[in-house]
């Protein structure tokens, strides 16, 4: 279940550090609007995957006997 999002995950972390590097270099206003576009985009599709891995945290909890992995610590926000 979870090797799925790992692709997805990797995805994402590479699209933020191209977006980082985009938001770093002095551009125009017309290049600077479409970076805020992409940066809302890129929140949104986090914001979703967060909606949709959120209740596993619950499941694999029950797995591990009430207590949740380590690697989700944090996650529970």
């Amino acid at each position: 279940m979870v090797d799925r999002y790992l692709p997805i995950l990797e995805t994402l972390g590479a699209e933020l550090d191209e977006l980082e590097e985009r938001i770093f270099m002095r551009n125009g206003s017309v290049a600077s609007r479409m970076i805020i576009e992409d940066l809302y985009s890129l929140k949104r599709r986090l914001v979703l995957l967060q909606h949709h891995t959120a209740p596993l945290l619950e499941a694999v909890s029950k797995l591990y006997d009430g207590r949740a992995p380590s690697t989700c610590t944090g996650m529970q926000d």
